[in-house]
């Protein structure tokens, strides 16, 4: 499985990175994880992703963006083109209530800040996930 991490706060990411490689061990699931911390490397890495998990807010390094302002929903756009976003393709990490509605209303999965690391790996290697079944 190909994961893209959408993370511009470090050590969020890199606890994240370490936790998901050790449930992907303990699930017999082989990872290939991509980090982004930042608008154009997310695009980039997004239509080779078999997941993403997105952070609600990151730098864009970009004059402007479309999506109402939301990085999250240009990622979002630039998923892998054709897949069933619905399924545990795509999930949104925020601590933005708003944003969190926002992707509620588009079916995303939505991770709150501060993370549950157990319910995110859940959502990757549970048994009817996305993981498992590849």
């Amino acid at each position: 499985m190909k994961l893209l991490i959408v993370e511009d706060e470090e050590l969020v990411l890199q606890i994240l990175a370490s936790v998901i490689r050790n449930a992907a061990t303990e699930h017999g699931v082989e990872i290939e994880i991509t980090e982004a911390c930042e608008l154009n490397g997310a695009i980039a890495a997004a239509p080779s992703a078999d997941v993403i998990l997105c952070d609600g807010h990151f730098p864009t390094r970009r004059a402007v963006i479309a999506f109402d302002q939301q990085p999250w929903l240009a990622v979002y756009a630039f998923a892998r083109p054709g897949i069933d976003l619905g399924k545990k393709r795509y999930a949104l990490m925020t601590g933005d209530e708003s944003a969190a509605e926002a992707a509620e209303r588009k079916g995303i999965t939505v991770f709150r800040k501060p993370l549950d690391f157990p319910a995110v790996t859940a959502w990757l290697f549970v048994a009817d996930g996305f993981a498992l079944a590849a």
